[in-house]
């Protein structure tokens, strides 16, 4: 029924009328067509493979340039922020040099994001600028430093904690790549730093010291957590580095042993390079004010853009620092400059009130009755103590003679109150350990013991030396750090301290180290002493070893200077100079551990033992069983003799600067042992010793011969004289040379080596060098010993039977015969002498000359053997000329040498054999005109000629094997010269 109402009423509907109203428009009808129009643009968005940027215009994987990014940087979205810091980070890497042509409109938008609200928008640009900053040279970056400190510091004072944390970070990136630059804001930053670290307030834990200030210790503040504090406090120590420039160099305790007013002296100041603080100026630590810029020019490296006070209206006077009167009253500065002692020691009165306030809150957590663990407290702990180390060294190391005796008494009292109660930190607690733990334990031991020593080798503490009572335990402690045992009166329970130092943590008990030296008693020092040296030749590590070693070579060089004021003696008769003179006597040994691994270290042994018998350090030089030692000591370096023969020492293999420095050690030695003698020749006669170091060699034997004192006896001067200089081959060499296969040689002659027999070969092993290099060396080292044998001191009929000696072996060495040659000549040219060598070995001569003339002929290859046949050429040229009956002796043997080759039997000689030793005489004698006239002229001589020529004639008519096209021209030469 309700459904069939329903369908009547909707059919009614379709024809109903519709009813006119007055004021109402008559409705349109139902077919009227609608005839208006609407018009609208078309828009077309650029497609990106037909889009073209300019060449100039670069972009990044997104196609976007560096003006569509910059753009986006400054967008109220902080996603879209976000990825335009990742655009611009993408187009660095595509186009690394692109973004230094636009660095000011990039480091103007990158600035306003240090303080931007957004963590990630802030640590994304923290991870670009660690990429950016690398690649900016300093000059670029400079002139955007101000805009950049600014906003910096407008972090770390920001009111958002998780900003301000930051803004540390930020300010490591500039500390890392422009410290120089970062040093000159300090009068910014160091009032931040402590704004981070505390509040206004007045601290309880500093007495009546200084302004001071409360600690910041609200729970619910990010700053309060000791992560937090980690993080501050080492950033500032990093900032005050860079400012106070300590730490630079490792030696600048040495400077307070030695008067201030002779330190200017090059050559009497000590080894050191002394520190001096600059730039660092602050004021009212919870102020950010800054000063006029004419008080800012002495400071900065140039001018610019200074942005911090370009709207600051506060006066000089606005700044206000606080510096205790003579009489308690409190004197207004306006201005803080740490590069003066006073305004350096004011900013420790604000500082340190804060640092112990930090310790002894950190304190009983880091040390809790349970095990000790590498937690944010230990970390905090560590940190003061090393920002209180860098403070007070230069408070007492910089301007020692100006610091108040009483105002240093009363920070060592506090000091020494709340610091050394721990004291060596860990020490009570019996728990296991990291390792890492016990590093940072060890290393808070150390910079502990540091700074104490600050206020001992300072001076300036006005207490008597008894009342460091706390001085015992730093003796005891470093004793056990080196020695790895406990001492007698450490309760037994009490564990041993771990020895494996860092080269960090060993460099740090240097200072300590000296001072207790300048403090202790003899035997004491004795037994620290001993320690140490025990600790050093156990390492293994070569840095550290060598940085010992230059630590304890400092100390000893510094008492010869006469600047030298430190209480440190060692003197003879005591333990101290039977401990440093046994590490002396051991240093060869550790020469022959290093071999050539670390050639700057075993120049720094060799050097401290020429120094230590140059300058008789210490009375070593005058004790005779100190130098008996060293000499037997440092044979090993050159030669060792081992079961299966001698063997070479690192000196061989070392460099020519090792190699210099040890050859100028032998000077200094009193004597020179007979093993001594034989390793160094044995060394210098090796190829891989240069020409340079045989000729130093041979320079100093001259020198030494000249003295009485360390002259040797002539016999030996001239044996090493001639081994060295004049054979170039030691005895042993030239015993293994007459094992040579001479069978086939007639009696009575003898065979020239060229060089490359097993003897030599073996010596070139290691060093391969061609007939130049050879040559060069040879003709150098053959001088030197020749200006040696010319000297008028010398007695050149020594030398006569020794080179006559050689000359009758049966094996030469070719260079050895030059040598020989060389000396005779040289011997010969006195007067004196000339008739002695002529009578007694010349016939000798003859065999060798003879020899050698038929090995450079026979070889027949002038072209690689050019060097070897021009020198035995020319000195036996000279020979023949300064000895008038060598000639005819030279004739007479080579006469008898062929009729002895031409003589019918079953082995007929070879044309090229005799025709070498028949240019011996044709090409060397009679090719001179001098000789030629000179043999012409004497009738035994013409006889042998003839002799010659006959017997030669008759052999090539009997054997077509022997008369060759040479040795034809050669006979031929003869018979016109004869007239035959």
């Amino acid at each position: 029924m309700p459904k069939a109402t329903r369908k009547k009423k909707l059919k009614a509907e379709d024809f109903r009328k519709t009813k006119l109203k007055v004021g109402k428009k008559k409705p349109p009808a139902t077919n009227q067509t609608d005839v208006s129009f609407r018009s609208q643009a078309i828009v077309v968005p650029s497609q990106s493979i037909i889009d073209e940027k300019a060449s100039s215009d670069l972009v990044n994987s997104r196609k976007q340039s560096l003006k569509d990014i910059i753009v986006q940087l400054k967008h109220y979205n902080a996603q879209t922020r976000k990825d335009a810091l990742v655009g611009i980070k993408d187009l660095h890497n595509r186009h690394p040099e692109a973004l230094h042509a636009h660095l000011s409109t990039l480091l103007d938008a990158l600035s306003k994001l240090l303080v931007d609200d957004d963590g990630n928008v802030r640590k994304t640009l923290l991870s670009f600028l660690k990429d950016l900053m690398p690649t900016i040279p300093k000059g670029h970056f400079r002139p955007f430093m101000s805009l950049l400190m600014a906003y910096t510091c407008s972090a770390m004072t920001h009111i958002s904690e998780d900003i301000r944390l930051d803004g540390l970070r930020f300010l490591r990136i500039w500390q890392d790549n422009y410290p120089d630059l970062i040093a000159t804001y300090a009068d910014k930053v160091i009032p931040n730093f402590l704004s981070m670290l505390s509040t206004g307030g007045k601290s309880q834990s500093s007495s009546s010291i200084g302004t001071g200030s409360s600690l910041l210790v609200n729970p619910r503040s990010q700053l309060g957590s000791a992560k937090s504090r980690v993080d501050v406090l080492d950033s500032l120590h990093r900032f005050l580095q860079l400012v106070l420039e300590t730490g630079n160099d490792t030696w600048w305790f040495l400077a307070m042993s030695t008067r201030s007013e002779d330190s200017a002296s090059t050559d009497q100041a000590p080894e050191f390079v002394a520190y001096q603080p600059r730039g660092l100026v602050i004021h009212g630590w919870s102020e950010v004010l800054g000063r006029p810029h004419h008080a800012r020019s002495s400071l900065r490296e140039s001018d610019h853009l200074d942005l911090f006070t370009a709207t600051s209206t506060s006066a000089p006077h606005d700044r206000l620092v606080i510096d205790h009167g003579g009489k308690g009253e409190n004197v207004v500065r306006n201005l803080y400059d740490l590069a003066e002692f006073d305004q350096l020691k004011a900013f420790t009165d604000v500082i340190m009130p804060v640092l112990v306030d930090i310790w002894l809150e950190a304190s009983p957590t880091a040390f809790s009755a349970g095990s000790i663990t590498l937690s944010p407290a230990l970390s905090v702990m560590h940190t003061v103590l090393r920002m209180t180390n860098l403070i007070w060294r230069a408070l007492l190391f910089t301007e020692k003679k100006r610091a108040d005796s009483g105002w240093v008494d009363s920070w060592l009292t506090t000091i020494s109150k709340h610091f050394a109660v721990h004291f060596p930190f860990g020490s009570s607690n019996f728990s296991l350990r990291e390792k890492q733990v016990d590093t940072v334990l060890q290393d808070m031991n150390i910079l502990f013991c540091e700074i104490l020593s600050h206020f001992l080798l300072g001076g300036q503490s006005s207490k008597p030396e008894g009342a460091f009572h706390w001085r015992d335990r730093m003796f005891e402690y470093v004793l056990e750090l080196f020695d790895g045992k406990k001492t007698m009166d450490r309760s037994p329970r009490t564990p041993a301290t771990i020895v494996s130092l860092t080269n960090q943590q060993l460099e740090a008990t240097y200072p300590v180290l000296w001072t207790l030296l300048n403090t202790l008693d003899s035997g004491e020092c004795a037994d620290l002493m001993r320690a140490f040296l025990r600790n050093a030749q156990l390492l293994t590590d070569l840095r550290s070893a060598r940085r010992s070693f230059t630590f304890i070579c400092k100390i000893l060089k510094l008492q010869d200077r006469r600047q030298y004021i430190g209480k440190f003696k060692v003197s003879a008769n005591e333990q101290l100079y039977d401990i440093i003179q046994k590490w002396l006597l051991g240093l060869p040994k550790k020469l022959w551990q290093l071999k050539i691994s670390d050639q700057a270290f075993s120049k720094d042994i060799i050097d401290m033992l020429a120094y230590t018998l140059r300058n008789d350090l210490c009375g070593f030089a005058s004790d005779k069983a100190f130098t008996s030692g060293l000499q037997t000591a440092i044979i090993p370096f050159f030669q060792v003799t081992t079961a299966k023969g001698p063997l070479f020492g690192p000196f061989v293999d070392s460099s020519p600067t090792v190699q210099h420095a040890a050859v100028a050690l032998l000077y200094y030695l009193p004597a020179w042992p007979d093993k001594l003698i034989r390793g160094v020749a044995t060394c210098v006669t090796n190829f891989s010793v240069s020409a340079d170091i045989v000729g130093q060699t041979l320079e100093i034997l001259g020198r030494r011969q000249n003295q009485p004192a360390t002259c040797l006896p002539l016999e030996v001067y001239a044996s090493i004289l001639i081994t060295v200089g004049i054979v170039g081959h030691v005895t042993s060499e030239m015993a293994a040379l007459q094992t040579q296969d001479v069978s086939k040689h007639p009696s009575g002659r003898m065979m020239i080596i060229r060089g490359r027999n097993e003897v030599i070969e073996a010596k070139l092993r290691k060093k391969e060098i061609n007939a130049d290099d050879f040559w060069k060396r040879r003709l150098a080292i053959t001088q030197r010993a020749l200006t040696l044998l010319s000297h008028p001191s010398i007695d050149g009929a020594l030398f006569v039977p020794a080179l006559q000696e050689l000359m009758q072996m049966q094996a030469l060495p070719v260079d050895t015969y030059y040598g020989i040659a060389s000396a005779i000549h040289c011997i010969a040219k006195s007067a004196a002498l000339s008739n002695l060598v002529s009578v007694q070995i010349t016939a000798d001569i003859s065999r060798a000359l003879i020899a050698t003339m038929e090995m450079n002929y026979v070889s027949g290859d002038f072209h690689q053997n050019r060097e070897t046949f021009v020198h035995c050429f020319q000195i036996s040229s000279l020979l023949l000329l300064q000895l008038p009956d060598l000639a005819s002796s030279v004739i007479k043997m080579v006469s008898t040498n062929i009729q002895e080759r031409t003589r019918v039997s079953a082995d007929q000689p070879s044309a090229n054999e005799i025709c070498a030793t028949f240019k011996v005489m044709t090409r060397l004698i009679l090719g001179n005109e001098q000789l030629r006239d000179q043999v012409m002229g004497g009738v035994d001589s013409l006889k042998e000629l003839r002799l010659m020529a006959t017997t030669l004639k008759d052999l090539a008519k009997r054997s077509e094997k022997v008369g060759t096209e040479m040795l034809k021209e050669e006979i031929e030469m003869l018979c016109r010269l004869l007239g035959l």
